[in-house]
């Protein structure tokens, strides 16, 4: 088993690699149909916050239902 701060590193990393490369791409789009890249940068790394940390998590419908019953149920001890 690896060690908590390795996962937590490598999960960093793969949130941030998805910030950054959706980012990065989505400015790429905005310069060809004429938008302001940097406002577009903006707007996608605001939009797509959750889906880089479901994807650092590993994507999982089983995790994101504990974190869901962990709040909305109140069974603090899952989250």
């Amino acid at each position: 088993m690896e060690k908590f701060s390795t996962k937590i590193v490598i999960i960093f990393f793969t949130a941030l690699g998805v910030m950054l490369g959706s980012a990065l791409i989505g400015s790429i789009a905005a310069v060809f149909t004429g938008e302001n890249p940097a406002r577009i940068m903006l707007k996608i790394a605001k939009d797509i916050k959750i889906w880089a940390i479901v994807a650092a998590i590993g994507g999982t419908f089983s995790s994101i239902e504990v974190l869901e019953s962990g709040i909305f149920e109140g069974q603090i001890k899952a989250v």
